[in-house]
């Protein structure tokens, strides 16, 4: 892992174009012929010039500066590996009916044990660490797309949480991304002790006015799938919550954050269309660990 310094911008990945109005300091700043090293304070340092000159009074709310650790795949992208690949060689019909034979009943996958079982489907044999809802269990081996491993990271992140777990994102997730997060929590809840979680939407329905979805039934329908996986009911501290009255506003923030220490901060909702069907969307995040995680 190494250790970067970075300015974080709460809402988004996208903070440079917040706080860069203009590439001139950049270009003044970046020397082409220097180490990597020396460019990314460089550059580190006109970021930090151009947030101070024009949002100096949104610091430590809207933007702070710290360090961070990554690893070499902090960078989430996906779909992955489509850039520059003829359209008819990238994985389809992924899905499947989850009554099926050899069709896993929680994400509709196709099981397998060797790549020649997905082969069909253009993909390989990956395991899904997200099927994984008790510890000591072993994950399931299914013919996954590159946007389904986004659920083995957002739930590498859940699970790794030891005191306390943040989920933020627009609304709730969907479908696949759903069931990944109900066996995040139930795997947690069997933890010894278990961690408090914290879900904050900006309304169980983007679309849709929250005074129509109130957070009660929500809530119900987390610890009920948590009951029925055999989840620990007596150590789930859960709290969901959302404004109650109508769009008074849409939180746009994705955060997942274990322990003040370990984050996924970006770009992806946990919208199962978006990302796990066969023509999914583009979207970027990355995940850290250390100092900055603290300030998220």
């Amino acid at each position: 892992m190494s250790v970067r310094p970075i300015c974080v911008l709460i809402l988004s990945l996208t903070f440079a174009s917040s706080g860069c109005k203009t590439p001139s300091h950049l270009s003044a700043a970046t020397d082409l012929n220097s180490t990597k090293g020396a460019r990314a304070s460089d550059l580190e340092a006109a970021l930090v010039k151009d947030l101070h000159a024009a949002n100096r009074g949104s610091m430590g709310t809207a933007w702070f500066q710290s360090t961070v650790h990554l690893a070499p795949d902090w960078l989430i992208d996906s779909p992955s590996g489509y850039w520059g690949r003829d359209v008819a060689t990238l994985p389809v019909n992924l899905g499947c009916s989850r009554s099926s034979p050899g069709c896993d009943s929680q994400f509709s996958r196709r099981l397998c044990t060797k790549d020649e079982d997905c082969a069909p489907y253009q993909t390989t044999c990956q395991v899904l660490s997200a099927s994984v809802y008790k510890p000591g269990d072993q994950p399931r081996r299914m013919c996954l797309g590159s946007g389904d491993q986004l659920m083995n990271r957002f739930y590498s992140v859940m699970v790794s949480a030891q005191k306390h777990l943040e989920i933020t994102t627009l609304s709730n997730p969907t479908s696949r991304f759903w069931n990944m997060m109900v066996n995040a929590i139930t795997y947690l809840s069997l933890k010894d002790p278990a961690p408090t979680i914290r879900i904050l939407l900006s309304g169980r329905n983007s679309n849709k006015l929250n005074s129509e979805y109130p957070v009660q039934p929500l809530l119900d329908e987390i610890t009920n799938e948590v009951k029925r996986l055999g989840g620990n009911m007596n150590a789930l501290h859960i709290d969901v919550g959302y404004l109650a009255n109508g769009w008074v506003s849409w939180n746009h923030a994705k955060i997942v954050l274990a322990d003040t220490d370990r984050a996924i901060v970006g770009g992806h909702n946990m919208w199962d269309p978006d990302y796990l069907e066969d023509h999914p969307v583009f979207d970027a995040s990355m995940e850290y660990a250390g100092e900055a995680a603290a300030g998220t």
